[in-house]
């Protein structure tokens, strides 16, 4: 079901030419929908999904074949698998700050190679010259910012989305096995803590929480998303 909402939402909400001096770049929010699969499921589940969305898009909206799919599929691939790997190392907002920043990093040099790499084959007009006369103005930038605008976006509806996909039954049977044997390491732990000290001193850091922290990281990321997208309108014009 993600990966046919991710396929919609790249479909739909596609913005094409923002940069003039590369107008082949095309943001789409689909990575928003594929880094939700991976954080429920994984960074395998993000990596089938990457490549799922890639090969739908090569048989119908997209007309750059199958090296266009590939780039598709890394580009997705390369930010959506590392924010779920850092993020299944550390299932909070830290863990997704953490993975999401590192995801945007790695998906930028990764498009960035890319670019240079496999342009010139699927257009033999635009040299790899060319391509680095773009990098700096042009690519570096706009992959810098479609990471971050996604990231955002998954930070921001993601809570929202794991708690529909939990009413509907569609997540249910996994999280409870998730939290089955969180339950199990959490009691052994506490087990072994109860026996070198005070009960209460064990259960306050089990419960605490940094509400506050939260507030503050949506407002720096909403402060930035408005930079980017501003940023983003000016180099369309």
């Amino acid at each position: 079901m993600l990966t046919s909402m991710s396929f919609l939402v790249g479909s739909i909400f596609r913005i094409r030419g923002a940069f003039a001096i590369a107008p082949f770049l095309t943001y789409d929010p689909k990575d928003v929908v594929i880094l939700f699969g991976g954080f429920l499921f994984g960074p395998a589940a993000a990596l089938l999904m990457s490549v799922a969305v890639a090969l739908l898009e090569m048989v119908t909206i997209s007309d750059s074949g199958p090296i266009g799919a590939l780039m598709n599929a890394l580009a997705s691939a390369s930010f959506t698998c590392t924010a779920a790997f850092f993020y299944a190392k550390k299932r909070n907002v830290q863990g997704a700050i953490i993975g999401l920043a590192v995801g945007t990093l790695v998906a930028t040099a990764t498009m960035l190679l890319l670019n240079y790499l496999i342009i010139p084959l699927y257009a033999p007009h635009i040299t790899r010259e060319a391509v680095l006369d773009i990098m700096l103005p042009a690519l570096l930038p706009f992959n810098l910012m479609k990471s971050a605008l996604n990231a955002f976006l998954a930070i921001l509806l993601y809570k929202r989305v794991s708690v529909a996909l939990k009413v509907a039954g569609l997540y249910r049977e996994t999280e409870e096995k998730k939290r089955a044997k969180r339950a199990v390491g959490t009691g052994d732990t506490c087990q072994s803590r109860h026996i070198l000290s005070k009960p209460d001193a064990v259960s306050l850091p089990q419960k605490k929480s940094s509400p506050l922290t939260y507030k503050v990281i949506m407002a720096v990321a909403a402060i930035a998303a408005v930079g980017l997208i501003s940023a983003f309108i000016l180099m369309s014009r």
